[in-house]
Protein backbone atom coordinates (compact mmCIF):
# COMPACT_ATOMS: atom_id res chain seq x y z
CA UNK A 1 0.00 0.00 0.00
CA UNK A 2 1.41 3.38 -0.99
CA UNK A 3 1.36 6.18 1.54
CA UNK A 4 1.98 9.85 1.03
CA UNK A 5 1.98 13.18 2.78
CA UNK A 6 1.07 16.55 1.29
CA UNK A 7 2.62 19.40 3.29
CA UNK A 8 0.78 21.97 1.15
CA UNK A 9 -2.80 20.73 1.45
CA UNK A 10 -3.79 23.77 3.52
CA UNK A 11 -2.93 25.96 0.53
CA UNK A 12 -5.33 24.04 -1.72
CA UNK A 13 -8.29 23.83 0.66
CA UNK A 14 -9.56 27.46 0.53
CA UNK A 15 -9.65 27.56 -3.30
CA UNK A 16 -11.42 24.20 -3.32
CA UNK A 17 -14.05 25.52 -0.90
CA UNK A 18 -14.45 28.73 -2.93
CA UNK A 19 -14.92 26.58 -6.04
CA UNK A 20 -17.97 24.97 -4.40
CA UNK A 21 -19.53 28.41 -3.96
CA UNK A 22 -18.80 28.89 -0.27
CA UNK A 23 -18.02 32.36 1.02
CA UNK A 24 -16.27 33.62 4.15
CA UNK A 25 -13.85 30.70 3.91
CA UNK A 26 -11.39 30.48 6.79
CA UNK A 27 -8.76 28.08 8.04
CA UNK A 28 -7.15 27.48 11.40
CA UNK A 29 -4.11 25.42 12.30
CA UNK A 30 -3.24 23.96 15.67
CA UNK A 31 -0.07 22.46 17.03
CA UNK A 32 0.27 20.92 20.47
CA UNK A 33 3.29 20.46 22.71
CA UNK A 34 3.38 16.86 23.90
CA UNK A 35 5.51 15.08 26.49
CA UNK A 36 6.91 11.61 26.11
CA UNK A 37 4.46 9.08 27.50
CA UNK A 38 1.43 11.30 26.81
CA UNK A 39 -1.53 10.22 24.69
CA UNK A 40 -0.09 12.09 21.70
CA UNK A 41 3.31 10.45 22.14
CA UNK A 42 1.64 7.05 22.42
CA UNK A 43 -0.21 7.64 19.15
CA UNK A 44 3.10 8.48 17.43
CA UNK A 45 4.84 5.48 19.00
CA UNK A 46 2.12 3.15 17.72
CA UNK A 47 2.34 4.79 14.29
CA UNK A 48 6.11 4.33 14.13
CA UNK A 49 5.80 0.73 15.32
CA UNK A 50 3.17 0.00 12.66
CA UNK A 51 5.05 1.71 9.81
CA UNK A 52 8.58 0.94 10.99
CA UNK A 53 9.45 -1.61 8.32
CA UNK A 54 8.17 0.66 5.57
CA UNK A 55 10.10 3.64 6.95
CA UNK A 56 13.30 1.61 7.09
CA UNK A 57 12.72 0.30 3.56
CA UNK A 58 12.69 3.88 2.22
CA UNK A 59 16.22 4.39 3.53
CA UNK A 60 15.18 7.52 5.40
CA UNK A 61 15.81 5.92 8.78
CA UNK A 62 17.69 2.87 10.01
CA UNK A 63 16.52 0.38 12.65
CA UNK A 64 18.67 1.91 15.40
CA UNK A 65 17.34 5.43 14.72
CA UNK A 66 13.77 4.16 14.71
CA UNK A 67 14.30 2.39 18.04
CA UNK A 68 15.80 5.60 19.50
CA UNK A 69 12.79 7.66 18.37
CA UNK A 70 10.39 5.15 19.90
CA UNK A 71 12.32 5.26 23.19
CA UNK A 72 12.15 9.08 23.22
CA UNK A 73 8.39 8.97 22.74
CA UNK A 74 8.10 7.11 26.05
CA UNK A 75 10.46 9.47 27.92
CA UNK A 76 8.48 12.03 30.01
CA UNK A 77 11.48 14.40 30.04
CA UNK A 78 11.14 14.86 26.27
CA UNK A 79 8.72 17.37 24.75
CA UNK A 80 7.93 17.77 21.07
CA UNK A 81 5.46 19.45 18.77
CA UNK A 82 2.60 17.54 17.23
CA UNK A 83 1.78 17.62 13.57
CA UNK A 84 -0.21 20.64 12.45
CA UNK A 85 -3.92 19.96 12.23
CA UNK A 86 -5.73 22.29 9.85
CA UNK A 87 -9.47 22.91 9.87
CA UNK A 88 -11.32 24.80 7.15
CA UNK A 89 -14.87 26.09 6.92
CA UNK A 90 -17.09 28.38 4.91
CA UNK A 91 -20.69 29.51 4.57
CA UNK A 92 -23.26 29.17 1.86
CA UNK A 93 -23.92 32.56 0.32
CA UNK A 94 -27.13 34.31 1.33
CA UNK A 95 -29.97 33.47 -1.03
Amino acid sequence: MARSFDPFCEQRVPPELWATGLVEVNTEGRVFCWEGGSAGATAWRLTFEQLGKELIATGGINPEELAAVIRLLDDPSVTFLSQATVTAWGQRPAA
